[in-house]
């Protein structure tokens, strides 16, 4: 006795079948992934320095605490309000949000109102065309349910589809958007931070020009009181011509390059109106660089806090959360989705009788599962893409951190050392402050030449020259490390 399936089912057995054996296939190819980028530990401190206080750390204190410069206070508050970079991240940010709300939206059913008009002429050898040519003979089919030909449709009503989320794919979705809008916001906080270390930077620089033009006006001042002493030594037979051109040709190279600090001074200013978002005019600053108090550089903290305060970082994770998100939906999508579809509203072949109600009301609904078959290796490629952004994600986390790292050492031992540079060149400039007005003393009396003198007051404004560099040098490396540890925003 032999047993046969009836044809009417084979068909819906066999598709049931092959939806097994697909989901069964996306089943044993969802593994977890696990990156292959190897993670790095944190270290406790920095370099061989003893573990700081972690309480009211550097990078945590505010700009308007760190800096005590009133003037400088003033621009960086303008800046901030202005900045073109920073007006940029505030629209990312924006941009960021609508990409969330657009994900958040794609998990609810979507609802469009439809309306249609049509026609369409059936060959009169065609099963549409004879089907309703004899139905036109039922004794039911009359008046407005004659079929005509050709055959309009109207139809005005809804229609709705909706994904149901039953693997989370759109829950990853949401949350890759949650994580890029988050990176967007990092993104700002480290624009904030740089345009603050900017400002900061050039106007302790400006200062420094100003402190330098301030020694090269002194200097000339002292070399054409040498320059007389010399013109008159000369009237008296003591000296040569020559004397008076070498101090003639020290006297112009110093004036010229009054000139060059000038210059500098203009380009300075501009750059730090491009910074404060407006067309070039004067800055407001302090008078007296050498006489600005450093600021207190109080403890670094741990590592462990760079990591939680230092924007570059904290984008850097949050955007490795964000592609982990979307390596998971490149995953989720080999496994069937589940679609629901529905319609109703008012459908005729006339329009007449189109709000006929409830004879013209019509509407179905169905539900299916869609799973990918031959599109399969495009899903494997997106997958491979995706985890491949992933890897990078995390290099690019390590990458950062052992910058960030580097950065705060560095600039941590550049105090140090500019510290102990800067007590020896104010000792270089005692010295040879003392040194010129001994030459000078020496030349009148004719114990030292000419030549003495002019290499004393030339080697006081290298000198002077170089302690102002210095000191400006000093600020930058209180700037960059307070940047290098996150702090201004």
């Amino acid at each position: 006795m032999s047993f046969r399936l009836p044809k009417s089912i084979i068909a819906p057995i066999l598709g049931l079948l092959l939806m097994g054996l697909q989901l069964f296939s996306a089943c044993n190819s969802f593994r977890p992934i696990t990156l292959d980028t190897a993670t790095l530990s944190t270290p406790e401190r920095y370099g061989d320095r003893a573990a700081a206080d972690t309480s009211n750390t550097l990078g945590a204190r505010p700009w308007e605490e760190f800096f005590t410069d009133s003037a400088l206070k003033a621009l960086i508050a303008e800046a901030l309000r202005n900045n073109q970079d920073l007006r940029i991240a505030q629209q990312r940010i924006l941009q960021a949000q609508a990409q969330l709300q657009f994900a958040k939206g794609i998990r609810r059913p979507t609802l469009d109102a439809l309306a249609v008009a049509g026609v369409t002429r059936f060959g009169d050898f065609t099963i549409d065309g004879v089907g309703n040519f004899d139905t036109n003979f039922s004794p039911n089919v009359t008046g407005s349910r004659v079929i005509p030909n050709p055959v309009p449709d109207f139809f005005l009503g809804f229609r709705s589809s909706w994904e149901i989320d039953i693997w989370g794919k759109w829950g990853a979705a949401k949350k890759s958007a949650q994580a890029r809008l988050l990176a967007s916001q990092e993104v700002q906080n480290l624009s904030t931070t740089e345009v603050v270390a900017q400002v900061a930077s050039a106007y302790y620089e400006l200062m420094a020009l100003d402190e330098e033009l301030a020694v090269i006006n002194r200097n000339i001042a002292l070399q054409e009181s040498l320059l007389q002493l010399i013109r008159i030594q000369k009237e008296g037979g003591n000296v040569t011509a020559l004397s008076v051109q070498q101090a003639e040709a020290q006297l112009y190279n110093t004036q010229s390059l009054a000139f060059g600090l000038q210059q500098q001074i203009v380009v300075l200013e501009n750059y730090l109106n491009y910074l404060l978002g407006r067309f070039p005019q004067p800055i407001a600053r302090s008078q007296g660089f050498m006489a600005q108090a450093l600021p207190d550089l109080g403890n670094i903290g741990s590592p462990e806090q760079l990591v939680m305060r230092r924007p570059d970082i904290r984008q850097a994770l949050l955007l490795l959360n964000a592609n982990e998100a979307e390596l998971r939906m490149a995953q989720l999508a080999f496994l069937p989705a589940l679609n629901l579809q529905a319609q109703a509203g008012y459908n005729a072949f006339r329009g007449e009788v189109l709000f006929n109600t409830p004879a013209s009301l019509a509407y179905n609904a169905f539900a299916g599962l869609i799973a990918p078959l031959l599109n399969r290796y495009q899903l494997k490629v997106q997958k491979s893409v995706s985890k491949a952004e992933a890897e990078i994600a995390a290099l690019q986390v390590q990458q950062t951190l052992l910058q960030a790292y580097a950065e705060v050492l560095n600039q941590r031992q550049l105090i140090d050392n500019l510290a102990a540079v800067e007590r020896l060149r104010q000792q270089e400039v005692q010295v040879l402050n003392q040194a010129v007005t001994t030459s000078q003393d020496l030349f009148v009396t004719g114990y030292a030449s000419y030549l003495e003198v002019i290499v004393a007051q030339k080697s006081v404004l290298e000198a002077q020259m170089s302690f102002v560099d210095i000191r400006k040098q000093q600020f930058q490396g209180y700037i960059q490390l307070y940047r290098a540890l996150g702090g201004g925003w």
